[in-house]
């Protein structure tokens, strides 16, 4: 999926410290989970694998239907930034 003006990547990781990103390209992958790519398309490590607690990608202020998964700690906090 790629992020755009329309697309917002929310994220909680396993330290806690939430975000946004806005530009780039997300992939979800089966043995590696959340993939996400900056908008030049490199790896961004820091954002990726087994380093995210939870996240969701929202268009146009709704969830992408198969775009998430939120751990019950960050339901009411994901996108409250």
């Amino acid at each position: 999926m790629i992020l755009s003006s329309s697309c917002i990547l929310f994220y909680a990781l396993e330290s806690g410290v939430r975000g946004r990103l806005m530009e780039g390209r997300v992939a979800f992958h089966e043995c590696h989970g959340l993939v996400v790519y900056d908008r030049f398309g490199t790896l961004n490590e820091y954002l990726s694998g087994d380093k995210l607690r939870s996240w969701s990608v929202i268009r146009d202020g709704v969830a992408v239907p198969g775009w998430s998964h939120i751990m019950p700690q960050d339901t009411n906090r994901l996108t409250d930034q």
